[in-house]
């Protein structure tokens, strides 16, 4: 076997490593996009709450609590062969 020649267990176990830490880096841009998403939303509501006429506390309240409902994505289940 040349020096520079790796066996095919070691070409295996680097490319399984390989695609798990690719693995790894797509899901943290994923969570990081949310992360920016949340951001966003929270900088929305301090500027309604900013803006907001008084006694309309309850209302602002009840939109924090079910307004990103709807953004949060559903994590599906990953089967792995």
């Amino acid at each position: 076997m040349q020096q520079n020649a790796a066996s095919p267990a070691v070409r295996t176990i680097t490319d399984m490593t390989d695609a798990q830490a690719q693995d790894a880096m797509k899901r943290a841009i994923e969570i990081d996009a949310l992360a920016d998403a949340e951001l966003q939303e929270a900088d929305q509501m301090g500027q309604q709450i900013t803006a907001a006429a008084p006694g309309s506390a309850p209302i602002l309240e009840a939109e924090a609590m079910f307004g990103s409902c709807g953004q949060t994505p559903t994590r599906r289940p990953r089967w792995r062969s």
